[in-house]
């Protein structure tokens, strides 16, 4: 991350857009994925907090995806929190992973969250739309377009933060591309 990641609101509620990494190398780690994302919705029950949900793998969203959620709901209550839930809940891994369309997604939605929260295996295999890239390894450049794209989320001033799933918990090659996107 080139840009200061913003500090969060000091404020009770936040605005969160959950970013959902669906490619293929999430694999049989989705249902550890959606558990993570149930639990942040869960975690924010009983404030005044919105989220918004978008999903990627090879373009956003996701191949296994019904759509991309960009406005705000809230999810302050229990009910509100099930209903936001049951939008990912069939939700399954497929396809390449590009960072760059899912987080570009973020950036150019109307409404701009405190906080946006990746969730991934944390090895991009593509960029752009259309997604160009290896589609089976990570280089330099599919990780510099993320980062640009965080960056772009970062300007509008969001807190950008990255959950490794996967590989993404416990290989060091992998949390230096979750931290690219994120800062230290």
């Amino acid at each position: 991350l080139s840009r200061t990641n913003p500090t969060l609101p000091t404020s009770c509620g936040l605005d969160v857009a959950l970013i959902l990494d669906l490619s293929g190398s999430v694999g049989s780690q989705v249902t550890a994925l959606r558990g993570a994302a149930d639990t942040l919705v869960n975690a924010l029950q009983g404030t005044p907090s919105r989220m918004s949900l978008f999903s990627f793998s090879t373009g956003t969203p996701a191949d296994n995806a019904s759509q991309n959620y960009p406005a705000l709901t809230s999810v302050a209550t229990a009910a509100q929190g099930t209903a936001f839930k049951a939008r990912y809940s069939t939700w399954t891994a497929g396809g390449g992973t590009n960072w760059d369309v899912g987080l570009a997604a973020v950036a150019n939605a109307n409404d701009v969250p405190d906080m946006a929260i990746i969730i991934t295996d944390g090895n991009p295999t593509f960029y752009g739309n259309p997604a160009a890239g290896p589609g089976s390894f990570t280089r330099l450049r599919e990780v510099e377009n993320g980062i640009f794209s965080a960056n772009a989320i970062c300007s509008d001033g969001t807190r950008m933060i990255a959950l490794g799933v996967g590989s993404g918990v416990d290989d060091a090659a992998t949390a230096q591309n979750l931290a690219a996107i994120s800062g230290p």
